[in-house]
């Protein structure tokens, strides 16, 4: 209903409720929007697809990109890049360029990857509000921010940052979040308010630490 493909070949529109309206593909190959709901679009590219419940997401150029679930998501550029998200608040999630890049959030929302390789930012919601709100990836590669909390534990707070370099981790649990890698490899930060500017193989585990950089160093909870 109100729906239109423009041009391109073997694209395709299908699935949804009676009152799905407004979805658009508009050229490019073998692109599919199949969801509950409309308003979700993809302009160009090849092999892209978006799927789910529900609307307003969106994929621009690139190929083989892949939306599935939430609202208000964006893909643009790049190649095999995905969006996965599932439960309340999982929305508004946004990666620009890259190759296989990867949002997955069962909770969270307005979370960004910006161009890199094999990035990642995930979560898992239990229930209890909690959500990897926020956070962001600016390139690198092979960096993640994963966090994890039970539905009795208190929320994720969100609010993280790699900016680059290759293989950072920042990995949280329960009222952890605002934690930062500036750069380097092979750094990991596991806890609240915390802070590695570069180096390698740095850790910080005590919450509101600090490393600027160097090798192996590590700042631990008392």
């Amino acid at each position: 209903v109100n729906s239109a493909i423009v041009g391109g070949q073997l694209n395709r529109l299908s699935g949804g409720c009676a009152s799905r309206a407004h979805d658009f593909i508009g050229g490019g190959c073998g692109n599919t929007v199949s969801t509950y709901y409309g308003c979700n679009v993809i302009v160009g590219g090849k092999g892209s697809s978006i799927s789910g419940y529900n609307s307003r997401n969106f994929i621009g150029g690139g190929c083989t990109h892949t939306i599935n679930g939430g609202g208000m998501n964006t893909i643009v550029g790049g190649g095999s890049n995905c969006v996965a998200t599932n439960g309340p608040f999982s929305n508004n999630e946004t990666i620009v360029g890259g190759i296989c890049n990867c949002l997955k959030a069962d909770g969270g929302g307005c979370s960004s990857i910006v161009g890199g390789q094999c990035n990642s930012i995930s979560n898992v919601y239990t229930g209890n509000g909690g959500a990897e709100l926020r956070s962001f990836i600016g390139g690198g590669f092979k960096n993640t921010i994963s966090s994890y909390s039970e539905a009795a534990q208190n929320a994720q707070l969100g609010h993280n940052s790699i900016v680059g370099g290759c293989c950072n981790v920042i990995s949280l649990g329960c009222s952890c979040g605002f934690s930062f890698i500036g750069g380097g490899c092979k750094n990991r930060v596991t806890s609240n308010l915390s802070f590695v500017g570069g180096g390698c193989l740095n850790l910080v585990s005590g919450s509101n630490s600090v490393v600027i950089a160097g090798f192996k160093n590590t700042a631990s909870a008392s």
